[in-house]
């Protein structure tokens, strides 16, 4: 038996890094991740763990169920010596749009055809670049935010 969770955040996480895994363009070398990971890559897609901004209500008086909504956290970044900031910035949009097509191809973060994710809808939004150079070389750290709604 599966226990009840009080929110859809554990199971969202699980599907979405299944999602992302799937994506062609976010294979080796791109290193994807939930959480932090103790070693880095060039190319790196994070699923940090943190839900910054939860809600839930119910969904009426006297009913069982509660609508939910969350954001996940997620980062982008791309370290490379030898390109340009500009280069460097590109790749970390290309990645982006990877990431938001896996989101796009199932909104409810369904990982099997004709079932129900858990989530009602989802969509990801950037919220900051962060360009340095750095030793390693010329870095873009495009911070985002997947916002979700959900039945619980």
């Amino acid at each position: 038996m599966t226990a009840q969770l009080s929110s859809r955040i554990p199971q969202a996480c699980a599907n979405v890094m299944e999602l992302l895994g799937r994506q062609p363009d976010l294979g080796s070398p791109v290193l994807l991740a939930y959480g932090w990971p103790r070693d880095t890559a060039r190319d790196m897609v994070v699923l940090t763990g943190s839900a910054p901004q939860i809600d839930q209500e119910w969904f009426s008086v006297g009913a069982h169920n509660r609508d939910e909504l969350f954001e996940l956290d997620l980062v982008v970044s791309v370290i490379d010596p030898g390109w340009t900031q500009q280069e460097t910035n590109e790749r970390a949009f290309v990645l982006l749009a990877a990431v938001e097509a896996a989101l796009r191809a199932s909104p409810t973060l369904s990982v099997a055809p004709g079932v129900q994710g858990p989530v009602i809808w989802c969509g990801i939004k950037p919220q900051k670049l962060t360009v340095a150079a750095t030793p390693e070389g010329r870095e873009a750290f495009l911070t985002c935010v997947i916002g979700c709604r959900a039945r619980i």
